[in-house]
C-alpha cells in the first residue's frame, strides 16, 4: 500500500516525532510510505527520517497556514498518480488549532 502523511513542519514536537517513530516501521510492514511537508527546513527529525529511507517531500513555504500549500499539495498529489484517488472519511484526521493543520494517511492507487 501506498501510504502519504502530510504535516506542517518536522520541529521538535509530538505529532513530528510520531512521524520518525511511524513511518520507518510501517516501510518495514511493507507498505510504500512517503511524507509531504508544508515547511521543510533541515532539522533533527528531517535527518533522522532521511538517515532511515524515507522519502521526504518539502513544500518550502515558511508559513505553514497559507493557502499556498494546499495547493502545491493538490498538484503533488496529480503528479503521483494518473488515476483517482480514494480517499475514505477514515483516512482523514484534521487536527485544526494545532501546529498541525492536518495529517493525512492516504493510500492511493
Amino acid at each position: 500500500m501506498k501510504i502519504l502523511h502530510v504535516i506542517t513542519s518536522l520541529r521538535i514536537g509530538g505529532a513530528e516525532k510520531l512521524m520518525v517513530d511511524l513511518l520507518p516501521r510501517l516501510r518495514d510492514l511493507g507498505n510504500e510510505v512517503e511524507l509531504a511537508v508544508f515547511y521543510g527546513a533541515q532539522t533533527q527529525f528531517v535527518e533522522q527520517l532521511e538517515q532511515a529511507g524515507i522519502t521526504i517531500h518539502k513544500f518550502g513555504n515558511s508559513n505553514v497556514y497559507h493557502l499556498s500549500n494546499l495547493i502545491k499539495l493538490r498538484s503533488f498529489l496529480g503528479k503521483k498518480s494518473s488515476s483517482p484517488k480514494k480517499l475514505s472519511n477514515r483516512s482523514k484526521l484534521f487536527l485544526l488549532g494545532t501546529n498541525i493543520i492536518y495529517i493525512i494517511s492516504l493510500s492511493y492507487k
